[in-house]
């Protein structure tokens, strides 16, 4: 039941405070969510043990869709990377989390799509606060930055989409995922210093806090900064999700999850 009200809860949430969501979670959530993300496709030994297939499909299937678009339409490339990496964390959850009763994985599915939906087609204007500034940009000036060519109407229900997609995405690396493999939030973060080793958790620490700290005084360029920061991931993800198409019997994920 923890997916299901937890999407529930974040759609509301969502609608209440989006612009604040859109500039805060990166900042916040950003960090920690990219080490969940390294730590289960890459260091518990899924990617690594597949170095091979993961290569295999970056040359003949990432790569020549990455140049072709980037010559033609680059800013139209790293918004769809950006926009759909998020939805790739879910198709891995529904894929791996196979211990998940069918029933709740389904409404789940079910219930985010039309979520998903109700963000582009209902009349948002009436709901979300259109007025809302922060650090001097408002939500329509950041609407325009995250999707230029389309009208300001149609900008502010997909920024509301990104937001509600990032939350969910956020949701299953940083919560979904861990209590699925070490039942309890405690064990899995006892774990993850076994998992990083201490230079690097220290490292991670680091930055976080750092960013935290430039996040006060530039709250915008922060975010950037992240976004600059973790974008390897997006692409970590979705190579992740073409092995699963490669080799779906493999669970690569589930492989580890034995591992203290």
């Amino acid at each position: 039941m923890l997916p299901i009200i937890s999407v529930l809860f974040l759609f509301v949430l969502c609608l209440k405070m989006p612009l604040f969501l859109y500039v805060m979670t990166p900042v916040v959530l950003g960090i920690p969510h990219v080490i969940s993300d390294i730590r289960y496709l890459v260091i518990r030994h899924s990617l690594l043990s597949n170095k091979k297939y993961a290569a295999l499909v970056f040359l003949f299937s990432v790569l020549p869709v990455l140049i072709f678009t980037f010559l033609f339409h680059p800013g139209r490339l790293l918004l769809g990377l950006v926009f759909f990496h998020n939805v790739v964390a879910v198709i891995i959850w529904l894929v791996h989390s196979r211990k998940t009763p069918a029933v709740y994985k389904n409404i789940f599915l079910v219930l985010w799509l039309f979520l998903s939906i109700i963000c582009v087609v209902a009349p948002l204007e009436k709901i979300i606060p259109l007025q809302t500034v922060i650090h001097n940009m408002g939500l329509f000036q950041a609407a325009h930055s995250l999707v230029p060519f389309v009208s300001p109407a149609l900008s502010i229900k997909l920024l509301v989409l990104f937001v509600f997609w990032q939350m969910v995405h956020y949701l299953i690396w940083l919560i979904l995922i861990p209590l699925y493999h070490h039942k309890k939030w405690p064990v899995a973060l006892k774990s993850l210093t076994h998992d990083f080793g201490k230079p690097l958790m220290i490292i991670s620490a680091i930055t976080f806090i750092a960013l935290g700290v430039y996040a006060f005084y530039d709250v915008w360029s922060a975010r950037l900064l992240y976004l600059k920061l973790a974008g390897f991931h997006v692409y970590l993800e979705f190579i992740y999700l073409l092995l699963i198409a490669i080799k779906p019997e493999r669970n690569f994920i589930n492989n580890v999850s034995s591992v203290a």
